[in-house]
């Protein structure tokens, strides 16, 4: 059903604009549209974790507009051991290496992985390096 709503506005807005304009989906689609469709992406992922598995409709919904997409290089550290959290982050792509203060590789992340949220939900410092 989504997926037929976004065909019809994108093949109208394609006929309005006569084929002219480049968009981006984001910045061209209604914001309604736009939250139904952050949902979607989301939820599935959301639904996951035993944090949000239980929520109704309409924090899920909530949750998935608080999400913001980040994009990291390889070797890049997202969070470091030590450091007050006050995120959680999911992976989408890509694998990540949870590293601690010794340098020991204790784990990989992957696809619909999360981690921080030990430190977001109780406010102390982070167990480890990603």
């Amino acid at each position: 059903q989504l997926c037929n709503e976004v065909n019809d506005y994108m093949r109208c807005q394609w006929q309005v604009d006569e084929g002219r304009v480049a968009w981006d989906l984001y910045t061209i689609t209604p914001d309604t549209l736009c939250d139904e469709l952050r949902l979607c992406i989301a939820q599935e992922l959301l639904e996951t974790h035993p944090l949000f598995q239980n929520l109704d409709e309409t924090l899920l919904a909530h949750a998935c507009g608080s999400l913001v997409s980040q994009l990291f290089l390889p070797g890049q550290t997202v969070i470091n051991q030590g450091d007050i959290g006050d995120e959680m982050y999911f992976v989408h792509r890509g694998y990540l290496e949870v590293i601690t203060d010794d340098g020991c590789v204790v784990m990989q992340l992957g696809p619909k992985s999360c981690f921080g949220e030990t430190g977001l939900l109780f406010g102390c410092p982070r167990i480890a390096s990603v």
